[in-house]
């Protein structure tokens, strides 16, 4: 019983500490950090992630901005486009004189 309790444990630690591990870590003041090679690092405040949650965030981030500059362009082509085709204006405006010609002429 003692055993299943620990696996279970141990289950949960590795679960919690796998979410957390894809949050930033967010250092509010002023830190300095001593790598394995003994060089010191200082860290300025702010939010600093671990490598592959840091790599799928910029690849989102690139594919978001391809997006917007497809639909920047699409907009911009389907405006132009729009402005060229004007005529539809006249074809209704002719469409409601000739229904008022129609109705005038046949309601007598």
């Amino acid at each position: 019983m003692r055993r299943r309790v620990a696996v279970a444990a141990a289950i949960m630690v590795v679960l919690a500490s796998r979410e957390a591990g894809t949050e930033p870590l967010h250092l509010k003041t002023p830190s300095s950090v001593q790598t394995d090679g003994g060089t010191t690092l200082r860290l300025p405040p702010g939010y600093f992630l671990e490598e592959p949650v840091w790599h799928d965030l910029d690849e989102e981030m690139k594919r978001l901005q391809e997006r917007e500059v497809r639909l920047d362009a699409e907009n911009k082509s389907l405006r132009s486009s729009a402005k060229e085709i004007s005529f539809g204006w006249y074809v209704l405006g002719a469409a409601v004189v000739a229904g008022f010609a129609a109705g005038y002429l046949y309601g007598k």
